[in-house]
């Protein structure tokens, strides 16, 4: 009994003497939550238009903190979509509503909302990528409406009036098929005194080898007014503008263009575009009415805006016809 009395005692002053510091200690959770891996990286290009967007955390993350805290932006626009959080992986996974635009800039962000699972919120971030651009190549049909007529042009309308067969080229941004104020090449000399495509076929062909365009366009006219006329292209990326031109005819030296016209704009190619076909003066020939006899300018004078009688009317040409630019491949 006297043992049981002592051994009651030792036990009794252990305990009492047993203080907090020799119990096990639980280490306070203080640090905040990262990003281990984002798809797509930051600064990311030709991502695909469909894409996920993923982020791996590098601890669970509280799971009512992520809707607030993640965004997927457009300059400011919000795009919206199904968000899922994974604890087991802490995964964050983005499955935009629809498909993104092509070659488009779009930020992921994340802000202090998201927090751990002990509170500890993320540092806020964000990244950005940029979607895939749009097909290299591009098909369309150009349809050049004419709509010169004695009622649109009354003055000495002729009664054989006409317009050449198309001819122009793809081409890109360092070069053109004409230049306004700068004395007009043999081709574009032939083509507005006679319509003959001859020389500009080839002074175009000579664009093209030397890089500066990729396909020539050449079609037929409009042979009796009101009409209209089409021709398919092809073109591509690298040389997004055409121009196309056509003769006024008859006339001295006068024709139609559009000119320097990009099909590619903010990224993607035009759907549908109508433009006037402006007129111009080659200044080859200083004949001032539309069967007026060869009178060639020598030295010749610049190309410009066709402004005088008998189809200006106080140094305005009304549109004799638009041309329209339809993608169809």
């Amino acid at each position: 009994m006297r043992y049981l009395k002592i051994l009651f005692v030792l036990v009794l002053l252990t305990l009492t003497f047993c203080g907090e510091d020799d119990q096990p200690k639980v280490e306070e959770d203080v640090d905040s939550p990262g990003v281990l891996q984002m798809t797509p990286a930051d600064k990311a290009q030709n991502v695909p238009r469909d894409v996920v967007i993923e982020i791996t955390f590098d601890e669970p993350v509280a799971h009512n903190s992520v809707e607030s805290a993640f965004t997927l932006s457009n300059a400011g626009t919000t795009i919206v979509g199904n968000l899922l959080y994974q604890p087991l992986s802490s995964k964050l996974s983005f499955t935009p509503s629809r498909v993104l635009d092509f070659n488009t800039r779009y930020t992921v962000a994340l802000t202090t909302d998201l927090t751990d699972t002990a509170g500890n919120a993320i540092e806020a971030t964000h990244w950005s990528f940029t979607t895939v651009p749009e097909t290299v190549n591009a098909r369309y049909r150009v349809t050049f409406d004419a709509t010169w007529s004695a009622q649109s042009h009354p003055a000495d309308f002729p009664s054989n009036a006409h317009f050449s067969g198309l001819i122009g080229m793809t081409h890109a941004k360092d070069t053109s098929l004409f230049y306004i104020n700068t004395p007009a090449s043999l081709g574009i000399k032939d083509m507005a005194e006679t319509g003959a495509k001859g020389n500009l076929t080839t002074e175009i062909q000579q664009i093209i080898d030397n890089g500066k365009g990729e396909f020539i366009i050449s079609g037929g006219g409009v042979g009796s007014l009101p009409g209209r006329v089409s021709v398919e292209f092809d073109i591509n990326i690298s040389h997004p503008l055409v121009s196309i031109t056509s003769m006024i005819a008859p006339s001295p030296d006068w024709f139609v263009a559009i000119h320097n016209l990009s099909l590619y704009k903010d990224g993607k190619w035009v759907g549908e575009l109508t433009q006037v076909a402006n007129s111009y003066d080659a200044g080859t020939d200083h004949g001032i009415t539309f069967r007026a006899s060869n009178q060639p300018t020598n030295p010749a004078d610049n190309i410009t805006a066709l402004i005088d009688p008998p189809l200006g009317v106080n140094n305005v040409v009304a549109p004799l016809g638009t041309m329209t630019f339809l993608r169809i491949e």
